[in-house]
C-alpha cells in the first residue's frame, strides 16, 4: 500500500488553520497586552472582592473599598457549628478583622502572578467565564478564639486534675481525666476561611479532648511533701503542749488542688476542726468543779474554776496555712476556755451549811 500523501487542498486548509491559529493568539496577546498596560497601577480586568467589582481600581480606591467592607466585617455574627452544640459571637469578640494591608495587596497581584502564556490564559479566559475573586485577608486573634470557645461552649467538659487519695495507709497519685470542647485550633482554621459576607456567618468546628493541665508527675510531688510532713512529724503546739500529728490523721487532712499555674497541697479546714480533738483529748488547764470545804464547824463553798485546752477560733486555718508555708511551722493555737462541770450555785442548791459528823 504506498504512503499517504496530503492533497494540495488539504494542505492549504491547514496552512489556513494554522495561520489563523496563529493570528488569534498574536491577537489575544496584543489585547492582553494593552489591556495590562492600560490597568499599570490598578486592579486588572474582571476582578470582584466581597460581592463587588473592583477591577480597575487604583491602590487608592482600592484601599478605601477595602476600609468599608472592614468595617461592615467588624460587626458580622459569627454561628459556630459543632458536635453536641455550638455558639453564637461577634466577629470583634473572636478577634476576626480584615487584613487591610494585605487583601489590597491580594487585589493588585491577582492575574499578576505565574508565566506570561498562563497570565495571558487566565485574561483570555475570565474574559468569557467572568469575575475572578479575589481573596478577602483574615487576620485571626487566636487567644480570643480560645477564650470566647472556652466561655461559650455550652458542652464543655472540664478536665479532672491529678489528685491524691489514701490507700493502704499511703498516699498515692491519681491520674487526671480529660474533658471535651470545641477545638480552637479547628474553628480557628474555619474562620480564617470564613465568607463574612454573609449573614450570619456560618462555620463549622470539631470537638477536641480538653488535657488536664497538670500531669501526674505533678501529683506525685505532693505526694512526697505531704508523706515527708506526716511521717516527718508535722508539730502544733497549744500551750504548753507539743505534739506531732499522727501519719493517719495527717493524711486525712491533705489534697491536691489546681490553683494558679501549680498543684499545691493543701489541708481541708472542715477535717482537720473535726479530727482536732483526737489530737489534743486532754485539756491543757483541767478545769476544777466547785466543792466544800469546813471551816470550824462551818461548810463553804469552794469556787469553780475554768480550764483551758484546744483549740479555739482560727485553729484550723492556721494548720491549713501552716500546711501550704513551711515558715508558718511549728503551729501554736490558740486556746479555747473549757468551763467547769459544777459550779458554785449548783453546789448552794445542795443546801450543806453545816458538818454533822466526821
Amino acid at each position: 500500500m504506498p504512503p499517504w500523501r496530503p492533497s494540495p487542498r488539504f494542505r492549504r486548509v491547514a496552512v489556513l488553520a494554522v495561520g489563523t491559529l496563529a493570528g488569534l493568539v498574536a491577537f489575544i496577546g496584543v489585547a492582553w497586552a494593552l489591556d495590562d498596560r492600560s490597568h499599570l497601577g490598578r486592579v486588572v480586568r474582571d476582578v470582584a472582592l466581597a460581592g463587588r467589582p473592583v477591577g480597575g481600581m487604583s491602590r487608592a480606591e482600592l484601599a478605601a473599598f477595602v476600609d468599608e467592607v472592614a468595617g461592615r466585617y467588624d460587626r458580622a455574627v459569627i454561628e459556630v457549628q459543632a458536635p453536641d452544640g455550638g455558639f453564637r459571637a461577634g466577629a470583634d469578640e473572636l478577634g476576626v478583622a480584615v487584613d487591610r494591608a494585605r487583601t489590597v495587596e491580594e487585589a493588585l497581584r491577582l492575574g499578576r502572578r505565574g508565566s506570561l502564556p498562563a497570565r495571558v490564559w487566565g485574561w483570555a479566559r475570565h474574559l468569557v467565564t467572568g469575575d475572578r475573586r479575589a481573596r478577602t485577608v483574615l487576620r485571626l486573634d487566636e487567644a480570643a478564639v480560645a477564650r470566647v470557645t472556652a466561655e461559650r461552649d455550652p458542652a464543655r467538659v472540664l478536665p479532672t486534675e491529678p489528685s491524691i487519695a489514701e490507700r493502704d495507709g499511703r498516699l498515692v497519685a491519681v491520674e487526671g481525666e480529660p474533658g471535651s470542647q470545641i477545638d480552637p485550633v479547628s474553628l480557628g482554621a474555619s474562620l480564617s476561611r470564613a465568607d463574612l459576607s454573609r449573614e450570619p456567618v456560618v462555620v463549622a468546628a470539631g470537638r477536641a479532648p480538653l488535657p488536664p493541665r497538670f500531669s501526674r508527675q505533678d501529683a506525685e510531688r505532693l505526694v512526697g511533701e505531704a508523706e515527708a510532713l506526716a511521717n516527718g512529724g508535722f508539730k502544733l503546739k497549744a500551750g504548753p503542749q507539743e505534739v506531732a500529728v499522727p501519719a493517719a490523721i495527717f493524711r486525712h487532712w491533705v489534697k491536691a488542688v489546681a490553683a494558679g499555674d501549680a498543684l499545691w497541697l493543701v489541708a481541708e479546714t472542715a477535717r482537720i476542726g473535726a479530727d482536732l480533738p483526737k489530737v489534743f483529748p486532754r485539756p491543757v488547764v483541767p478545769p476544777t468543779n466547785a466543792g466544800f470545804a469546813v471551816t470550824g464547824e462551818r461548810v463553804v463553798v469552794t469556787p469553780a474554776k475554768s480550764g483551758s485546752g484546744c483549740c479555739g477560733p482560727g485553729a484550723a486555718d492556721l494548720i491549713a496555712q501552716a500546711v501550704a508555708d513551711p515558715t508558718r511551722r511549728p503551729v501554736t493555737l490558740p486556746l479555747r476556755e473549757i468551763p467547769a462541770r459544777r459550779d458554785e450555785a449548783a453546789v448552794r442548791r445542795l443546801a450543806i451549811v453545816e458538818r454533822v459528823a466526821t
